[in-house]
């Protein structure tokens, strides 16, 4: 089924979690009045088309958690300057089709926890500055796309970074110990 268009005019919407559910369709500029969403959860549908736009569009300072894993997005990334004003807890866009470079501001997201871009066509370099702005990240995945160049070499700076996975790549430093030193609780996959 589709997401009725209608919904678009909820506009007290905060938290939308609609995973597992076989939808299709995709999310476009209609759904922009949704200014107080805090959670966006479509994991594990048949959702198609872009990045929806109204994410990235400057006008959701409660958005905590994005997350759309396991459907059929394609397209790059657009800017993500625009959620450097809300406090980003979770992007979660692992096995979809996105392509181009993943978004610099990444690093910017000072409150991540979980950043998730595995299993797409990801292309270009990882950011190499500013991982150690996110000392509440725990879970950063990139593996399986088409990332080339270093792999950040601040990343395991991080204490609270337990999981990284950046395999099936084409990094020119997969070398872990040229990553500095890893404590022993975290779990680091490359090539």
């Amino acid at each position: 089924g589709k997401v009725p268009t209608e919904w678009s005019n909820m506009r007290q919407i905060r938290y939308l979690r609609l995973n597992n559910n076989s939808l299709e369709g995709n999310f476009d500029s209609s759904f922009s009045d949704w200014t107080n969403l805090n959670l966006f959860y479509l994991n594990k549908n048949d959702f198609s088309g872009e990045f929806p736009s109204f994410l990235v569009s400057g006008n959701l300072p409660d958005l905590a958690t994005i997350g759309l894993a396991h459907n059929s997005f394609s397209g790059e990334l657009p800017d993500f300057q625009p959620l450097l004003g809300a406090n980003i807890f979770v992007i979660e866009l692992d096995l979809n089709n996105f392509s181009g470079p993943i978004p610099p501001e990444i690093t910017q997201m000072e409150k991540a926890k979980i950043l998730a871009f595995g299993w797409n066509n990801f292309s270009g370099e990882l950011p190499q500055n500013g991982w150690s702005n996110l000392d509440q990240l725990r879970f950063l995945r990139v593996r399986d796309n088409n990332l080339t160049g270093a792999i950040p070499s601040e990343l395991p700076d991080n204490p609270n970074l337990k999981w990284l996975w950046f395999q099936n790549n084409d990094f020119t430093s997969a070398d872990p110990y040229a990553l500095g030193d890893l404590s022993s609780d975290k779990l680091l996959i490359v090539d």
